[in-house]
Protein backbone atom coordinates (compact mmCIF):
# COMPACT_ATOMS: atom_id res chain seq x y z
CA UNK A 1 0.00 0.00 0.00
CA UNK A 2 1.16 3.53 -0.75
CA UNK A 3 2.35 5.42 2.31
CA UNK A 4 0.51 8.59 3.27
CA UNK A 5 2.53 11.73 2.65
CA UNK A 6 2.30 14.35 5.41
CA UNK A 7 1.42 17.60 3.60
CA UNK A 8 4.02 19.67 5.44
CA UNK A 9 6.88 17.53 4.16
CA UNK A 10 5.52 16.57 0.75
CA UNK A 11 8.54 15.90 -1.42
CA UNK A 12 9.08 17.86 -4.62
CA UNK A 13 12.52 18.14 -6.21
CA UNK A 14 12.42 21.82 -7.20
CA UNK A 15 12.97 25.26 -5.68
CA UNK A 16 9.33 26.35 -5.57
CA UNK A 17 8.24 24.32 -2.56
CA UNK A 18 7.21 26.33 0.52
CA UNK A 19 9.50 25.41 3.41
CA UNK A 20 6.77 25.16 6.02
CA UNK A 21 9.25 23.82 8.59
CA UNK A 22 11.52 26.87 8.43
CA UNK A 23 11.71 28.72 11.69
CA UNK A 24 11.92 32.45 12.39
CA UNK A 25 13.82 33.65 9.30
CA UNK A 26 12.26 32.52 6.02
CA UNK A 27 13.12 32.80 2.35
CA UNK A 28 10.72 34.96 0.30
CA UNK A 29 8.93 31.93 -1.19
CA UNK A 30 8.34 30.29 2.23
CA UNK A 31 4.68 30.06 3.06
CA UNK A 32 3.67 31.32 -0.37
CA UNK A 33 2.00 28.05 -1.30
CA UNK A 34 2.75 25.80 -4.25
CA UNK A 35 3.06 28.86 -6.47
CA UNK A 36 5.97 30.31 -4.53
CA UNK A 37 8.92 31.80 -6.36
CA UNK A 38 12.65 31.26 -6.30
CA UNK A 39 14.38 34.12 -4.45
CA UNK A 40 16.84 36.35 -6.25
CA UNK A 41 20.51 36.11 -5.34
CA UNK A 42 20.25 39.36 -3.38
CA UNK A 43 17.21 38.16 -1.43
CA UNK A 44 18.83 34.80 -0.71
CA UNK A 45 22.04 36.48 0.44
CA UNK A 46 20.15 38.82 2.78
CA UNK A 47 18.13 35.91 4.17
CA UNK A 48 21.30 33.89 4.76
CA UNK A 49 22.82 36.84 6.62
CA UNK A 50 19.63 37.26 8.68
CA UNK A 51 19.67 33.57 9.56
CA UNK A 52 23.32 33.74 10.62
CA UNK A 53 22.61 36.76 12.82
CA UNK A 54 19.60 34.95 14.31
CA UNK A 55 21.78 31.88 14.98
CA UNK A 56 24.48 33.90 16.73
CA UNK A 57 21.91 35.78 18.82
CA UNK A 58 20.15 32.55 19.81
CA UNK A 59 23.35 30.83 20.89
CA UNK A 60 24.58 33.86 22.87
CA UNK A 61 21.26 34.04 24.74
CA UNK A 62 21.53 30.33 25.58
CA UNK A 63 25.16 30.75 26.69
CA UNK A 64 24.14 33.55 29.04
CA UNK A 65 21.33 31.33 30.34
CA UNK A 66 23.79 28.52 31.10
CA UNK A 67 26.07 31.06 32.80
CA UNK A 68 23.16 32.03 35.06
CA UNK A 69 22.54 28.35 35.82
CA UNK A 70 26.26 28.00 36.62
CA UNK A 71 26.04 30.79 39.20
CA UNK A 72 22.89 29.28 40.73
CA UNK A 73 24.39 25.77 40.93
CA UNK A 74 27.56 27.11 42.53
CA UNK A 75 25.56 28.92 45.22
CA UNK A 76 23.41 25.84 45.84
CA UNK A 77 26.43 23.55 46.19
CA UNK A 78 28.12 25.89 48.63
CA UNK A 79 24.96 25.89 50.77
CA UNK A 80 24.47 22.12 50.58
CA UNK A 81 28.09 21.14 51.27
CA UNK A 82 28.87 23.85 53.80
CA UNK A 83 31.66 26.38 53.51
CA UNK A 84 34.35 24.12 55.03
CA UNK A 85 33.80 21.18 52.67
CA UNK A 86 33.26 23.49 49.71
CA UNK A 87 36.61 25.14 50.39
CA UNK A 88 38.32 21.73 50.36
CA UNK A 89 37.31 21.34 46.72
CA UNK A 90 39.55 24.36 46.06
CA UNK A 91 40.47 25.09 42.47
CA UNK A 92 38.20 22.30 41.24
CA UNK A 93 35.02 24.16 42.25
CA UNK A 94 34.46 25.63 38.79
CA UNK A 95 35.05 22.29 37.09
CA UNK A 96 32.59 20.53 39.39
CA UNK A 97 29.88 23.10 38.70
CA UNK A 98 30.67 22.86 35.00
CA UNK A 99 30.04 19.09 35.07
CA UNK A 100 26.65 19.57 36.72
CA UNK A 101 25.65 22.09 34.05
CA UNK A 102 26.88 19.57 31.48
CA UNK A 103 24.40 17.03 32.90
CA UNK A 104 21.55 19.41 32.15
CA UNK A 105 22.78 19.90 28.59
CA UNK A 106 23.22 16.14 28.15
CA UNK A 107 19.59 15.47 29.09
CA UNK A 108 18.30 18.18 26.74
CA UNK A 109 20.50 16.98 23.87
CA UNK A 110 19.59 13.35 24.50
CA UNK A 111 15.90 14.22 24.28
CA UNK A 112 16.39 16.16 21.04
CA UNK A 113 18.46 13.33 19.53
CA UNK A 114 15.83 10.75 20.50
CA UNK A 115 13.12 12.89 18.92
CA UNK A 116 15.10 13.14 15.67
CA UNK A 117 15.81 9.40 15.50
CA UNK A 118 12.52 7.96 16.69
CA UNK A 119 10.06 10.82 16.11
CA UNK A 120 8.12 11.68 12.97
CA UNK A 121 9.80 14.97 11.99
CA UNK A 122 12.30 13.42 9.57
CA UNK A 123 10.70 10.04 8.91
CA UNK A 124 9.86 10.82 5.28
CA UNK A 125 12.61 13.35 4.60
CA UNK A 126 15.90 13.82 6.50
CA UNK A 127 16.88 16.79 4.31
CA UNK A 128 14.14 19.40 3.98
CA UNK A 129 12.27 19.69 7.33
CA UNK A 130 13.48 22.28 9.80
CA UNK A 131 11.18 21.99 12.84
CA UNK A 132 11.14 24.76 15.43
CA UNK A 133 12.26 22.30 18.11
CA UNK A 134 15.34 21.41 16.02
CA UNK A 135 16.30 25.08 15.73
CA UNK A 136 16.02 25.46 19.50
CA UNK A 137 17.91 22.21 20.15
CA UNK A 138 20.85 23.20 17.93
CA UNK A 139 20.87 26.66 19.53
CA UNK A 140 20.92 25.05 22.99
CA UNK A 141 23.78 22.72 22.07
CA UNK A 142 25.82 25.49 20.42
CA UNK A 143 25.05 27.90 23.26
CA UNK A 144 26.33 25.37 25.79
CA UNK A 145 29.49 25.00 23.70
CA UNK A 146 29.95 28.77 23.87
CA UNK A 147 29.38 28.77 27.64
CA UNK A 148 31.81 25.88 28.10
CA UNK A 149 34.55 27.69 26.20
CA UNK A 150 34.07 30.70 28.46
CA UNK A 151 34.30 28.57 31.60
CA UNK A 152 37.47 26.87 30.34
CA UNK A 153 39.09 30.22 29.64
CA UNK A 154 38.31 31.46 33.15
CA UNK A 155 39.22 28.21 34.91
CA UNK A 156 42.51 28.23 36.89
CA UNK A 157 43.65 24.96 35.30
CA UNK A 158 45.53 25.23 32.02
CA UNK A 159 43.60 23.67 29.13
CA UNK A 160 44.89 21.91 26.04
CA UNK A 161 44.50 23.97 22.82
CA UNK A 162 42.80 20.91 21.30
CA UNK A 163 39.75 21.39 23.51
CA UNK A 164 39.26 24.93 22.18
CA UNK A 165 39.63 23.72 18.59
CA UNK A 166 37.05 21.00 19.30
CA UNK A 167 34.60 23.47 20.85
CA UNK A 168 35.08 26.09 18.16
CA UNK A 169 34.53 23.51 15.40
CA UNK A 170 31.34 22.34 17.11
CA UNK A 171 30.07 25.89 17.46
CA UNK A 172 30.76 26.72 13.81
CA UNK A 173 29.00 23.51 12.75
CA UNK A 174 25.96 24.60 14.75
CA UNK A 175 25.92 28.01 13.07
CA UNK A 176 26.18 26.38 9.62
CA UNK A 177 23.30 24.05 10.44
CA UNK A 178 21.09 26.91 11.69
CA UNK A 179 21.93 28.97 8.60
CA UNK A 180 21.69 26.34 5.83
CA UNK A 181 18.74 24.52 7.43
CA UNK A 182 19.22 21.40 5.35
CA UNK A 183 19.93 17.87 6.56
CA UNK A 184 18.82 18.86 10.04
CA UNK A 185 18.24 15.20 10.92
CA UNK A 186 22.00 14.58 10.98
CA UNK A 187 22.62 17.69 13.09
CA UNK A 188 20.05 16.78 15.74
CA UNK A 189 20.25 12.97 15.78
CA UNK A 190 23.94 13.05 16.76
CA UNK A 191 22.95 14.90 19.94
CA UNK A 192 21.71 11.55 21.26
CA UNK A 193 25.36 10.68 21.96
CA UNK A 194 25.53 13.42 24.60
CA UNK A 195 23.66 11.09 26.98
CA UNK A 196 26.93 9.19 27.42
CA UNK A 197 28.31 12.20 29.32
CA UNK A 198 25.79 11.86 32.16
CA UNK A 199 27.63 9.12 34.11
CA UNK A 200 30.96 10.70 33.10
CA UNK A 201 29.89 13.92 34.79
CA UNK A 202 28.58 12.07 37.85
CA UNK A 203 31.91 10.27 38.27
CA UNK A 204 33.77 13.55 37.85
CA UNK A 205 31.71 15.16 40.62
CA UNK A 206 32.35 12.14 42.88
CA UNK A 207 36.08 12.48 42.21
CA UNK A 208 35.96 16.16 43.18
CA UNK A 209 34.16 15.26 46.41
CA UNK A 210 36.74 12.61 47.25
CA UNK A 211 34.53 9.54 46.86
CA UNK A 212 36.68 6.41 47.00
CA UNK A 213 36.96 4.38 43.79
CA UNK A 214 36.62 1.24 45.91
CA UNK A 215 33.09 2.11 47.01
CA UNK A 216 30.24 0.13 45.38
CA UNK A 217 28.55 3.42 44.39
CA UNK A 218 31.57 4.44 42.33
CA UNK A 219 31.98 0.99 40.76
CA UNK A 220 28.29 0.75 39.84
CA UNK A 221 28.40 4.22 38.32
CA UNK A 222 31.39 3.14 36.26
CA UNK A 223 29.46 0.09 35.04
CA UNK A 224 26.53 2.32 34.04
CA UNK A 225 28.99 4.58 32.25
CA UNK A 226 30.34 1.68 30.18
CA UNK A 227 26.84 0.45 29.28
CA UNK A 228 25.59 3.93 28.36
CA UNK A 229 28.72 4.60 26.33
CA UNK A 230 28.25 1.43 24.29
CA UNK A 231 24.55 2.13 23.72
CA UNK A 232 24.65 5.88 23.06
CA UNK A 233 28.01 6.16 21.29
CA UNK A 234 29.65 3.00 19.99
CA UNK A 235 26.49 1.47 18.54
CA UNK A 236 24.35 4.60 18.23
CA UNK A 237 26.40 6.50 15.63
CA UNK A 238 26.25 3.76 12.94
CA UNK A 239 22.55 3.29 13.77
CA UNK A 240 21.91 7.02 13.28
CA UNK A 241 23.50 6.85 9.82
CA UNK A 242 21.53 3.73 8.86
CA UNK A 243 18.36 5.41 10.09
CA UNK A 244 19.16 8.47 7.96
CA UNK A 245 19.58 6.27 4.89
CA UNK A 246 16.27 4.57 5.66
CA UNK A 247 14.53 7.96 5.89
CA UNK A 248 16.11 8.89 2.55
CA UNK A 249 14.87 5.63 1.04
CA UNK A 250 11.33 6.43 2.20
CA UNK A 251 11.64 9.94 0.75
CA UNK A 252 12.67 8.58 -2.67
CA UNK A 253 9.83 6.04 -2.62
CA UNK A 254 7.30 8.78 -1.89
CA UNK A 255 8.74 10.91 -4.67
CA UNK A 256 8.49 7.96 -7.05
CA UNK A 257 4.94 7.26 -5.95
CA UNK A 258 4.02 10.80 -6.98
CA UNK A 259 5.62 10.18 -10.39
CA UNK A 260 8.26 12.88 -10.06
CA UNK A 261 12.01 12.97 -10.40
CA UNK A 262 14.68 15.55 -9.81
CA UNK A 263 14.86 16.43 -13.52
CA UNK A 264 11.09 16.52 -14.13
CA UNK A 265 10.94 13.19 -15.97
CA UNK A 266 8.99 10.16 -14.93
CA UNK A 267 10.61 8.70 -11.82
CA UNK A 268 12.13 5.22 -11.87
CA UNK A 269 10.39 2.37 -10.11
CA UNK A 270 11.65 -0.23 -7.67
CA UNK A 271 13.33 -0.14 -4.29
CA UNK A 272 15.94 2.63 -3.94
CA UNK A 273 19.48 1.33 -3.53
CA UNK A 274 22.01 2.52 -0.97
CA UNK A 275 23.99 4.16 -3.78
CA UNK A 276 20.86 6.03 -4.86
CA UNK A 277 20.22 7.21 -1.31
CA UNK A 278 23.78 8.45 -0.94
CA UNK A 279 23.63 10.18 -4.33
CA UNK A 280 20.38 11.90 -3.36
CA UNK A 281 21.86 13.14 -0.09
CA UNK A 282 24.96 14.42 -1.89
CA UNK A 283 22.91 16.17 -4.57
CA UNK A 284 20.41 17.86 -2.27
CA UNK A 285 22.55 18.82 0.70
CA UNK A 286 24.63 22.03 0.57
CA UNK A 287 28.35 21.28 0.22
CA UNK A 288 29.10 22.70 3.67
CA UNK A 289 26.51 20.40 5.23
CA UNK A 290 27.32 17.21 3.30
CA UNK A 291 31.05 17.73 3.82
CA UNK A 292 30.50 18.37 7.50
CA UNK A 293 28.36 15.24 7.91
CA UNK A 294 30.94 13.03 6.21
CA UNK A 295 33.92 14.47 8.10
CA UNK A 296 32.23 14.72 11.51
CA UNK A 297 30.61 11.29 11.46
CA UNK A 298 33.72 9.57 10.07
CA UNK A 299 36.00 11.17 12.65
CA UNK A 300 33.48 10.56 15.41
CA UNK A 301 33.21 6.83 14.63
CA UNK A 302 36.99 6.42 14.54
CA UNK A 303 37.42 8.28 17.83
CA UNK A 304 34.56 6.31 19.38
CA UNK A 305 36.38 3.05 18.64
CA UNK A 306 39.55 4.40 20.29
CA UNK A 307 37.66 5.83 23.27
CA UNK A 308 35.66 2.62 23.70
CA UNK A 309 38.82 0.51 23.85
CA UNK A 310 40.38 2.91 26.38
CA UNK A 311 37.21 2.93 28.49
CA UNK A 312 36.94 -0.85 28.56
CA UNK A 313 40.62 -1.20 29.46
CA UNK A 314 40.21 1.23 32.35
CA UNK A 315 37.03 -0.50 33.51
CA UNK A 316 38.61 -3.97 33.48
CA UNK A 317 41.68 -2.62 35.28
CA UNK A 318 39.52 -1.32 38.14
CA UNK A 319 37.23 -4.37 38.21
CA UNK A 320 39.43 -7.42 38.56
CA UNK A 321 36.52 -9.87 38.97
CA UNK A 322 34.96 -8.81 35.68
CA UNK A 323 38.37 -8.93 34.00
CA UNK A 324 38.88 -12.56 35.14
CA UNK A 325 35.45 -13.54 33.77
CA UNK A 326 36.14 -11.86 30.41
CA UNK A 327 39.61 -13.34 30.04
Amino acid sequence: AQEAVPPEIYIRFNNNVPMSHNHRVRFPEDGAGSGGRTPSSGEASKCTTDRLVDAVQSTVVVALGYAAVHVAVKAALRTMLGKQRWDTVGKLQTEMVQKIVLMINSVLCGYAGSKAIFGSSFRNDPITPYPAWAHDAIAAFSGHTLYDMGVLMLAPQKQSPAIYVHHLAGYIAGLISMTCRKGTYFSTAIMFTELSLLPVSVMSVMDRLGVSKARPLYKNTFLIRVIMWLVTRTFAVPFILVRGLDFTRRMIKLQRASGESSNGNRAASGEPTIRECLATLKARLPTAVSGGVVCDYSLFMVLNVVWTIQLLQRFLKQNKKVARIVT
